[in-house]
């Protein structure tokens, strides 16, 4: 995740989408803000109910950790070549 990423969730007081590149594989995933506690925002994947991917941000460390990976990749949105370029860029 970059700075501009992490800038934009703590500007928004989470409500921001965040689309993660799955490392290893040609699948991307969009998380979807669901609610905050005082020290965490929580999210889950927007392929949801089909997928049970969750991930929190860490507010204090600005970390964000996935809790429970995305593991179909049929539902996600594959990587294209043209979203690859841009990811390089």
């Amino acid at each position: 995740m970059d700075n501009s990423t992490i800038k934009n969730i703590l500007i928004n007081d989470g409500k921001y989408n965040i689309t993660i590149l799955y490392p290893g594989s040609n699948f991307q995933v969009i998380y979807a803000y669901r609610n905050k506690s005082k020290k965490i925002y929580y999210y889950h994947c927007q392929k949801r109910p089909k997928c049970k991917g969750l991930e929190i941000f860490n507010i204090i460390d600005n970390e964000f950790y996935i809790t429970k990976g995305c593991n179909n990749e049929k539902l996600h949105n594959n990587l294209t070549y043209e979203r690859f370029n841009t990811i390089v860029e």
